[in-house]
């Protein structure tokens, strides 16, 4: 197997269309192109009994994280949500 690893999401396209004009598709279906996080979060799903990880467990993001504090907060804050 072979894995292509990039950072950004449109990198990774990009060498997926490169791979697939050059090798034909039917050459290139069991080449993983993918962003380091991709990589990372499948290698998580796959392995998460081994992490200790529950199944359908979810990682949040910055955004996600903020969200869930204020929500959790805002009471606790009398609506003050900054």
């Amino acid at each position: 197997n072979i894995a292509a690893v990039t950072f950004t999401n449109k990198a990774a396209r990009e060498m997926k269309e490169r791979v697939g004009q050059t090798l034909g598709k039917a050459e290139s279906k069991g080449l993983m192109v993918s962003t380091f996080h991709t990589l990372g979060l499948n290698i998580i799903k796959r392995e998460y009994k081994q992490l200790g990880l529950k199944a359908g467990f979810s990682l949040f993001d910055d955004q996600d994280q903020m969200a869930l504090l204020k929500e959790l907060t805002e009471k606790q804050l009398d609506g003050d949500k900054d």
